[in-house]
Protein backbone atom coordinates (compact mmCIF):
# COMPACT_ATOMS: atom_id res chain seq x y z
CA UNK A 1 0.00 0.00 0.00
CA UNK A 2 1.05 3.28 -1.48
CA UNK A 3 0.88 6.35 1.88
CA UNK A 4 2.36 9.46 0.85
CA UNK A 5 2.50 11.73 4.29
CA UNK A 6 2.18 15.53 3.95
CA UNK A 7 3.30 17.38 7.86
CA UNK A 8 5.36 20.00 8.36
CA UNK A 9 6.28 18.66 11.74
CA UNK A 10 9.80 17.08 10.26
CA UNK A 11 10.13 14.69 13.73
CA UNK A 12 6.30 13.58 13.15
CA UNK A 13 7.28 12.68 9.27
CA UNK A 14 9.99 10.69 10.00
CA UNK A 15 8.90 8.37 13.03
CA UNK A 16 5.71 8.36 11.37
CA UNK A 17 7.74 7.49 8.40
CA UNK A 18 9.73 4.79 10.28
CA UNK A 19 6.95 3.20 12.05
CA UNK A 20 4.67 3.02 8.26
CA UNK A 21 7.87 0.76 6.60
CA UNK A 22 8.40 -1.54 9.59
CA UNK A 23 4.85 -2.02 9.16
CA UNK A 24 5.14 -2.61 5.28
CA UNK A 25 3.54 0.09 3.60
CA UNK A 26 5.57 2.14 1.09
CA UNK A 27 5.62 5.60 2.57
CA UNK A 28 6.83 8.66 0.31
CA UNK A 29 6.82 11.76 3.13
CA UNK A 30 7.13 15.85 2.45
CA UNK A 31 7.68 18.48 5.09
CA UNK A 32 6.96 20.79 2.53
CA UNK A 33 3.26 20.78 0.96
CA UNK A 34 4.78 21.85 -2.48
CA UNK A 35 6.67 19.30 -2.68
CA UNK A 36 3.91 16.47 -1.96
CA UNK A 37 1.61 18.30 -4.61
CA UNK A 38 4.53 18.11 -7.20
CA UNK A 39 5.00 14.58 -6.26
CA UNK A 40 1.31 13.86 -6.59
CA UNK A 41 1.12 16.18 -9.77
CA UNK A 42 3.37 14.47 -11.81
CA UNK A 43 1.79 10.69 -10.93
CA UNK A 44 3.21 9.53 -7.59
CA UNK A 45 0.66 6.66 -6.26
CA UNK A 46 -1.51 6.97 -3.27
CA UNK A 47 -3.59 4.24 -2.09
CA UNK A 48 -3.62 6.91 1.66
CA UNK A 49 -3.12 10.83 1.68
CA UNK A 50 -2.25 11.66 5.38
CA UNK A 51 -1.83 15.72 5.23
CA UNK A 52 -1.67 18.28 8.12
CA UNK A 53 -4.22 21.16 8.05
CA UNK A 54 -1.84 23.50 9.36
CA UNK A 55 1.07 24.24 6.99
CA UNK A 56 3.28 27.55 5.50
CA UNK A 57 2.14 28.37 2.75
CA UNK A 58 -0.59 25.64 1.60
CA UNK A 59 -3.40 24.56 4.54
CA UNK A 60 -4.61 21.36 4.05
CA UNK A 61 -7.98 20.99 2.45
CA UNK A 62 -6.33 23.94 -0.30
CA UNK A 63 -3.53 20.56 -0.87
CA UNK A 64 -6.64 18.54 -1.25
CA UNK A 65 -8.53 20.70 -3.23
CA UNK A 66 -5.30 20.55 -5.63
CA UNK A 67 -4.57 17.19 -5.58
CA UNK A 68 -7.84 15.66 -5.83
CA UNK A 69 -8.03 15.42 -9.69
CA UNK A 70 -4.51 13.53 -9.72
CA UNK A 71 -5.65 11.03 -6.95
CA UNK A 72 -7.53 7.73 -7.84
CA UNK A 73 -11.15 7.49 -6.22
CA UNK A 74 -9.90 4.43 -4.10
CA UNK A 75 -7.69 6.46 -2.57
CA UNK A 76 -8.53 7.59 1.58
CA UNK A 77 -7.67 10.94 2.65
CA UNK A 78 -6.71 11.46 6.14
CA UNK A 79 -6.64 14.88 7.44
CA UNK A 80 -4.19 15.28 10.94
CA UNK A 81 -4.26 18.49 13.19
CA UNK A 82 -3.67 19.65 16.36
CA UNK A 83 -6.54 21.93 15.67
CA UNK A 84 -9.52 19.82 17.00
CA UNK A 85 -11.48 22.92 16.62
CA UNK A 86 -11.27 22.70 12.84
CA UNK A 87 -13.59 19.32 12.75
CA UNK A 88 -16.48 21.35 13.34
CA UNK A 89 -15.75 24.12 10.95
CA UNK A 90 -14.86 22.25 8.15
CA UNK A 91 -16.58 20.85 5.28
CA UNK A 92 -14.49 17.82 5.13
CA UNK A 93 -16.33 15.56 3.31
CA UNK A 94 -16.79 17.95 0.48
CA UNK A 95 -13.38 19.12 0.43
CA UNK A 96 -12.96 15.26 0.16
CA UNK A 97 -11.64 14.34 3.01
CA UNK A 98 -12.72 10.52 4.90
CA UNK A 99 -11.28 10.65 8.07
CA UNK A 100 -9.82 13.87 10.69
CA UNK A 101 -7.90 12.81 13.31
CA UNK A 102 -6.43 15.17 16.02
CA UNK A 103 -2.56 15.01 17.35
CA UNK A 104 -1.35 13.46 19.18
CA UNK A 105 -2.16 10.51 16.58
CA UNK A 106 -3.80 7.77 18.09
CA UNK A 107 -1.50 5.37 16.13
CA UNK A 108 -3.67 1.88 16.46
CA UNK A 109 -6.63 4.21 15.52
CA UNK A 110 -4.66 5.10 12.33
CA UNK A 111 -3.65 1.84 11.21
CA UNK A 112 -7.60 1.03 11.69
CA UNK A 113 -8.82 3.76 9.42
CA UNK A 114 -5.91 3.00 6.75
CA UNK A 115 -6.93 -0.61 6.77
Amino acid sequence: MNVVLIDNDFNLVKSLEMIMKHKGYMVQSFTDPEKGFNYLNEGGPADVLIVDYMMPNLTGDELVKKVKKFLSETCKIIMISGHTNLFGSLDLKNIGIQTFLPKPLDLGYLFQVIN
